[in-house]
């Protein structure tokens, strides 16, 4: 793997090559690795579009600057994407366990690390949902 590849889960696109485990994805290409079994051999190379897209300019600022793991009031968070989440985890991490570092706030982003089989460690950030006291229990 080159040093401007990303190596993804096939997951991440739902299965769209048969037999695929690991998605090894640069600016040119898409390659899908797997086969039956236990192989990890070459199945299929896309060619892949440039995106526009960039990061927000203040993405930075979305992680809080001290990891105090004291929010002082109860956070919520989608529950469809933590379950997304907890299952990359259990499936690729090494011991299936993750580590939550909380900001300062109830407001605050939170990161969950976990380390893969092959030494790489995933980091999820995940927002928290802004609950209205008028609308929901808080």
């Amino acid at each position: 793997m080159e040093e401007d590849e990303l190596l993804l889960p096939s997951t991440a696109f739902k299965k769209k090559t048969a037999y695929s485990k690991k998605i090894v994805h640069n600016d040119n290409e898409a390659r899908f690795y797997g086969g039956k079994k236990d192989q990890m051999e070459l199945i299929e190379a896309r060619p892949c579009l440039v995106s526009n897209f960039t990061f927000p300019r203040q993405f930075d600022s979305l992680f809080p600057t001290e990891w105090e793991n004291n929010p002082r009031r109860a956070i919520v968070f989608n529950s469809e994407y933590m379950r997304t989440v907890s299952d990359v985890i259990a499936k690729y991490s090494e011991h299936g366990r993750m580590k939550m570092n909380f900001g300062d706030s109830c407001n605050a982003a939170v990161t969950i690390t976990s380390e893969m089989d092959d030494g790489l460690k995933m980091e999820f950030l995940l927002l928290p949902v802004m609950i209205r006291q008028n609308n929901e229990e808080g």
